[in-house]
C-alpha cells in the first residue's frame, strides 16, 4: 500500500529476484543505482509492466545441483537435478500453473531450448562453486 501510487491490497505476481530489492529501493528513493542485474519492481507495484534485460537466472551448487531460468516472466525451465542427472528438464508456465505440477518439456521443446540456450549464456563457471554434471 501507497496512498496515491499503490492501491491497498494490490498484487503483484511478476516474477522476481532478491537482487531486484536494491534497484527496487533506489528507485523509491530516487537516487541512481549502479549497474546490477536487477530491475526496479516499481513499475509492476504501481500497474505498469517490468522489463528485463536479461532473464531470471537462477543455479545451486549444493546439494543435488540446480539450474533455472524463467522467460518471459513467465515460462520456467530448470534441470532440477544436476548431480545425477544433468540432462533432466522440466518446464512450467508459472502464470498458468503457479503448483508446478505440470511439465510441458515434451509438450515445448521450443521452450527448452530456449531455456536451455539461456542457461548456458548465464551461467558463469566458478572453480570454486562447480556446477555438478555442467562444470566438469
Amino acid at each position: 500500500r501507497w496512498p496515491g501510487r499503490i492501491a491497498p491490497g494490490s498484487v503483484c505476481d511478476v516474477p522476481a529476484a532478491c537482487y531486484d530489492i536494491p534497484a527496487t529501493l533506489a528507485e523509491l528513493a530516487g537516487v541512481t543505482f549502479g549497474r546490477s542485474d536487477g530491475v526496479s519492481l516499481v513499475p509492476a507495484l504501481t500497474g505498469g509492466t517490468v522489463r528485463r534485460r536479461r532473464p531470471l537466472y537462477f543455479e545451486s551448487d549444493s546439494g543435488s545441483g540446480m539450474q533455472a531460468v524463467i522467460l518471459d516472466g513467465r515460462i520456467k525451465v530448470i534441470r532440477p537435478n544436476l548431480r545425477e542427472n544433468p540432462e533432466r528438464i522440466e518446464v512450467y508456465d508459472v502464470a498458468a500453473d503457479p503448483g508446478e505440477t505440470r511439465n510441458l518439456a515434451a509438450e515445448r521443446p521450443d521452450w527448452v531450448a530456449k531455456g536451455t540456450k539461456a542457461m548456458e549464456a548465464e551461467h558463469r563457471p566458478n572453480p570454486d562453486f562447480p556446477l555438478p554434471g555442467i562444470d566438469r
